[in-house]
């Protein structure tokens, strides 16, 4: 599914008659609906939109706050991105190839500019693990965070979804069960 920040409205330099024709002959089960102003949208934008329009609010109540020194948009988009995983804590199992970094990558940069913190082991502390659905279950990280009751397991999609909407997804939508067998894992005690 396609609808990112480029699908705009408004089509092109050349205005884009045939590109319109092809999007309004679509029957996608989506219904246009009105919005403020008078323009229109698809319906299954309307929620992203609203969400969109919380964060600018947001911002805007920061920037005109008595508590802020510097007048600077961009300072209080940045503040307002930082609380969206404001204290969770992850930690990633099965997600990043063996052979990378995961520091390097622009899914570990981006959950901590949205300020998550991440731990490479999943320890008391650990909020979240965010585990690949095939990788990452069964791996030692997988058993340790089900033995956890306060560890909520979830799948890669949670954190997207997260980052996309600028506000926690539920975790129940993105749950990765805990299967027993892997809770159960505990190191063998030896014979007598």
């Amino acid at each position: 599914g396609g609808g990112g920040a480029g699908a705009g409205a408004g089509g092109g330099a050349g205005g884009g008659k045939e590109e319109d024709k092809g999007v309004d002959d679509e029957d996608d089960g989506a219904d246009i609906v009105p919005v403020a102003g008078g323009a229109a949208v698809r319906e299954e934008k309307v929620p992203y939109l609203e969400r969109v329009w919380g964060v600018l609010r947001d911002a805007h109540t920061l920037f005109y706050s008595d508590g802020i020194e510097h007048r600077d948009a961009r300072f209080c988009l940045e503040l307002r991105k930082r609380q969206t995983l404001a204290g969770v804590v992850i930690a990633f199992t099965g997600v990043f190839s063996s052979r990378d970094k995961p520091e390097s990558t622009p899914l570990f940069r981006t959950t901590r500019a949205f300020g998550a913190r991440i731990h490479a082991d999943v320890t008391p502390h650990v909020t979240h693990l965010v585990c690949h659905p095939k990788r990452g279950v069964g791996s030692a990280k997988f058993a340790a965070a089900a033995r956890q009751p306060g560890t909520a397991i979830v799948a890669q999609s949670w954190l997207v979804a997260s980052l996309k909407q600028w506000c926690r997804a539920p975790e129940a939508a993105h749950a990765i069960p805990r299967f027993e067998k892997h809770a159960a894992r505990r190191p063998a005690l030896s014979a007598p």
